[in-house]
């Protein structure tokens, strides 16, 4: 599984499990196996099998570096609903968790 020729757009986020959904309207562009676009700025990112599932990691959000768990239906189907994703930034120590709605345009 790859995301590469990919986009996808962040259309809510929110931060912690009680946190209020917020609406976004955020262009991911997946150019490589290992580069991305988050609305145009250039970053990297990484998808690779856990297990039953994948961990997609993209650095340099606007939340930080975020890492978390999909699956295949989530590839597939290009839909992502509400999964959890950690901030793994560098320094980061609260382990903020943030929750994301991103569905695949094409």
């Amino acid at each position: 599984k790859n995301l590469v020729k990919q986009t996808w757009l962040v259309t809510q986020y929110r931060v912690g499990q009680m946190g209020q959904l917020m609406q976004v309207n955020d262009s991911l562009k997946f150019i490589s196996v290992a580069n991305y676009t988050y609305n145009s700025f250039a970053s990297t990112y990484s998808l690779y099998p856990t297990g039953s599932v994948y961990n997609l990691t993209l650095n340099y959000t606007p939340w930080g570096n975020l890492s978390g768990s999909i699956n295949d239906y989530n590839l597939s189907a290009g839909s992502i609903l509400g999964n959890k994703f950690t901030d793994i930034s560098n320094g980061t120590s609260n382990g903020s968790e943030y929750y994301l709605w991103i569905k695949k345009i094409n």
